[in-house]
């Protein structure tokens, strides 16, 4: 990457982070992202062979296994007032 991108990029994510911080997130940042991140646990355990390996993982490093229910429920239950 070429430095005056380096540049543009470092200014993007300066100014998306005072934005952050002065004005908060809003409940439709706060649901597409909690709808993007339940897609991504899907998509990443799609297959047979990706849930066994992601559950000899876990269970190697001794990690709890848990649900997409738990999980999905847990992201559910996350408000605006704790993640502002």
């Amino acid at each position: 990457m070429d430095s005056s991108k380096l540049e543009k990029s470092k200014v993007l994510l300066k100014n998306e982070i005072l934005k952050l911080n002065s004005s908060g997130v809003t409940i439709k940042e706060l649901n597409r992202a909690k709808e993007q991140y339940k897609t991504s646990i899907l998509l990443e355990n799609e297959s047979l062979t990706d849930k066994a390996v992601n559950i000899i993982k876990l269970k190697s490093q001794k990690e709890e296994i848990i649900s997409f229910d738990k999980i999905e429920k847990k992201l559910d239950n996350i408000t605006l007032e704790q993640v502002n």
